[in-house]
């Protein structure tokens, strides 16, 4: 539950509930073979169920709301797959192959209670993979990978009901999306060594059915936003992971990407094929000033992302966070979150038909200071702070 003003005289209560049961069933079967050969079989069963239960209210203080139809409904969303697998691993020297394949069958069944509005869908597909690896030496390693991989909407996605956001924007999901399907093309150079590992890889991929946001101007500066299947997309760029220790008290971990990407926008009212370059990395500075006192530095930042009829701003954020051991037991811990208040969303709509700039500044500036002492004898668990950096959809 929470509780924001959304005008100098007006309050929006949310209430976000939701409930999930997940029922899992694996059989995996193991087979060593000749010439060090591998060869795993299985089939996994897992049916879920999903409860959304939201509701909002407005009024001139917190406390004193009352309902808003705009913002309460009820979605259940039930998800079935099956599938059938096997990998079949064989080393030839320094070079190992692995070869799998992958069978889905997929059922779906939407219901949006309060619109009254049911929908299923159901489908199946094959996804291959090839793996091969080559050791240069005992520290470096060569990869070169295939795979078919299926991203799923998530059950909101596919939530047809109409949310009222503000007098200008409204959005609902689209029960009739599809799950984006990638065919993708890795190499990579992997180093590790000394507590040192780099990882870089270059990759191409080419997706189908990819998930986006498409907005419809209603009238009366009124728009509608919703999500669509895009006809297919082209990325490709290098990313890469390095993490080790500059000093003896001092470690670091950075990851980033490089890409290029390619959409194909021409199935929407006024959109057109785009594409552009973007930048995008994480990065983490840690340091043991003491045996009692550790310090974290981290941050992201994510590049600019394309959609159909224009783009997302990218943006970022700085954390720090702080812990001192006064024993094994005891410690005392301060955080802050996004320090410089430079968490925001930003879309640009430029077409034809709708020329639109919507900027939202997230308060996600949170500062943090706990106690905590642990009853029996303490566990080593690696050091490092947990923050919420959760955005708007899209």
């Amino acid at each position: 539950v929470f509780t924001i003003p959304i005008q100098p005289d007006l309050y929006e209560e949310i209430r976000n509930g939701f409930e999930v049961d997940t029922w899992r069933l694996k059989f995996d079967y193991n087979r060593p073979m000749a010439d060090e050969a591998k060869l795993k079989a299985g089939s996994e069963f897992e049916i879920t169920s999903n409860e959304f239960d939201n509701r909002g209210e407005r009024g001139v203080a917190p406390g004193g709301t009352a309902p808003v139809p705009a913002l309460t409904n009820l979605f259940l969303y039930d998800q079935n797959i099956q599938s059938f697998y096997f990998t079949y691993q064989r080393p030839f020297g320094p070079l190992t192959a692995q070869l799998g394949l992958r069978f889905e069958a997929v059922q779906i069944d939407i219901n949006q209670v309060t619109s009254a509005i049911t929908d299923e869908n159901s489908y199946t597909g094959l996804y291959p993979t090839l793996h091969l690896a080559y050791e240069l030496s005992d520290s470096q390693q060569l990869t070169a990978s295939y795979s078919r991989r299926i991203q799923r909407p998530g059950p909101q996605d596919l939530n047809p009901y109409v949310v009222y956001l503000d007098p200008f924007n409204l959005r609902a999901g689209n029960p009739d999306l599809d799950p984006q399907i990638t065919d993708a093309f890795e190499a990579s150079w992997q180093y590790r060594a000394n507590g040192s590992f780099y990882l870089l890889t270059a990759y191409w991929r080419q997706a189908r059915d990819g998930i986006t946001d498409v907005i419809t101007d209603l009238g009366g500066g009124v728009f509608l936003t919703t999500r669509e299947n895009l006809s297919e997309s082209r990325s490709g760029g290098l990313e890469f992971i390095a993490n080790g220790k500059l000093t003896p008290t001092l470690s670091f971990n950075v990851t980033g990407n490089a890409g290029w990407n390619e959409i194909d926008g021409s199935f929407v009212p006024g959109g057109e094929d785009r594409d552009g370059w973007t930048l995008s990395g994480y990065g983490q500075l840690s340091w043991q000033a003491t045996p009692n006192d550790f310090l974290q530095l981290s941050g992201h930042v994510m590049g600019d992302r394309l959609i159909p009829q224009g783009e997302i701003k990218g943006g970022g954020m700085i954390n720090l966070g702080y812990r001192h051991k006064f024993s094994d037991k005891f410690s005392v811990v301060f955080t802050a979150q996004d320090l410089f208040r430079t968490a925001r969303f930003e879309q640009v709509v430029d077409t034809p038909l709708i020329r639109e700039r919507s900027r939202r500044e997230m308060d996600f500036q949170a500062f943090y200071v706990g106690f905590s002492y642990t009853f029996g004898q303490p566990r080593r668990q690696p050091e490092r702070f947990e923050f919420d950096t959760s955005g708007p959809p899209g």
